[in-house]
């Protein structure tokens, strides 16, 4: 996959409105059962999108995930507004042992988010990408959550402008990076 551009998108109650995995991965009933290896993806542009997620529980969040050595590169968030209806506790907050999309834990099948349970982010998610840019992303939690609005684990070269939550600027400080 490579070269895609998503944009002037207005969703509501979808609980993964941005869910990239660099996985193998099962598409169907028919599709072979030997799977093999994915070898890259890269240049994504999400462009102009209102997600509202306010009806949906704490695990609606942007999702991008690579694998280990084999990273998403170059990925842009641009001018998306986005509602999520919080409750994030602490202890989600303090997840860092999310699981990787590998053949055990899909089980050779398709990558459910629900085989990597409740994410670190109340926001946006990112692991194993180089090449993050988000520009004007404006998140607003309708009740209290205790996970930061961005997490980033093992990302390289990421860079951040105009991002908000609940009208406030998100600066470095409100940024998980591991």
């Amino acid at each position: 996959m490579k070269n895609m551009i998503f944009s002037n998108i207005i969703m509501k109650n979808v609980p993964r409105p941005i869910f990239m995995t660099f996985c193998q991965q099962r598409a169907g009933v028919d599709s072979p059962i030997e799977m093999l290896p994915m070898k890259a993806m890269h240049g994504f542009s999400f462009n102009n999108m209102i997600i509202d997620n306010r009806e949906l529980d704490e695990n609606s969040v942007i999702f991008l995930t690579g694998m280990p050595e084999h990273y998403i590169t170059d990925i842009q968030l641009n001018n998306i507004q986005m509602t999520v209806a919080g409750g994030g506790t602490q202890e989600n907050s303090d997840n860092k042992n999310i699981k990787e999309y590998t053949l055990k834990t899909l089980d050779g099948w398709w990558p459910e988010f629900s085989k990597v349970g409740t994410l670190p982010a109340s926001g946006i998610y990112a692991r194993h990408i180089d090449g993050l840019y988000i520009n004007n992303f404006q998140l607003t939690t309708i009740s209290s959550d205790k996970r930061k609005p961005i997490v980033l684990d093992d990302v390289l070269h990421f860079n951040q402008k105009s991002t908000f939550l609940n009208k406030k600027e998100i600066t470095s400080t409100k940024i998980i990076q591991h």
